[in-house]
């Protein structure tokens, strides 16, 4: 059986070259053999993220979990009640607030910040091929400036880490200025902003560059 490198090397070097996929092309080592070692490491990486998410989501009492149909009255509720302060700003109610969260629940991924029954915060997501798209992030008034919002990010970043898709993509409206600079603040850019409804929609993503480059691993040929 071939002998397969630490994930962090030895002597200094970091791993980074052992964790290169040319490196371990040159060694003879298949594609297969490459992206199993490189799903390994990956799989290291996000456990070891992911034992700091229970304090980021607020001790142990606060857990993170997927979101079913009976979830759906208090996720409407949630994010209604979390949209509201914005709608004198933009003159109507911003689109989640209209959303049928029966339906959501079932047609995306939603998870949600549950406090012993009570929800603080949720997130919903769609995987596409080559990003994860926010559809909708809100945290309960009474819970903001935690870091909820940040680890539910953090969350996002794991579920496009585990497909191996390499950005994050949202979108919010101009005038929600402090939620552009959050976004911004947590590595988001501006992409593009585009008239919508009497105001501007602006759309950000986030790279994700050791996954992107775990991806494009898929193309790596074997020089034997």
């Amino acid at each position: 059986m071939r002998r397969r490198p630490a994930p962090f090397g030895r002597g200094g070097t970091g791993g980074g070259e052992e964790f290169s996929a040319k490196i371990l092309a040159r060694r003879g080592w298949s594609v297969w053999d490459i992206l199993c070692y490189q799903k390994f490491v990956l799989r290291w990486v996000v456990q070891k993220m992911s034992m700091y998410r229970k304090d980021e989501a607020g001790g142990p009492g606060v857990v993170m979990r997927r979101a079913g149909l009976a979830d759906a009255g208090a996720i409407t509720a949630l994010t209604r009640a979390a949209y509201a302060k914005w709608v004198p700003v933009i003159g109507r109610e911003p689109l989640p607030m209209a959303v049928d969260y029966s339906v959501a629940v079932l047609a995306h991924r939603i998870d949600v910040l549950d406090d012993a029954g009570r929800l603080l915060g949720l997130v919903e997501t769609v995987l596409q091929p080559d990003h994860v798209l926010v559809e909708n992030l809100a945290v309960a008034e009474a819970a903001q400036r935690r870091g909820y919002g940040r680890a539910m990010l953090r969350h996002v970043e794991q579920i496009a880490t585990e497909a191996l898709v390499g950005e994050v993509r949202l979108y919010t409206n101009q005038a929600f200025v402090q939620n552009v600079k959050f976004y911004q603040a947590l590595g988001f850019r501006i992409d593009r902003e585009q008239p919508f409804l009497g105001g501007v929609t602006t759309y950000m993503s986030k790279h994700l560059p050791v996954v992107a480059d775990l991806s494009r691993t898929k193309n790596v040929e074997n020089p034997e």
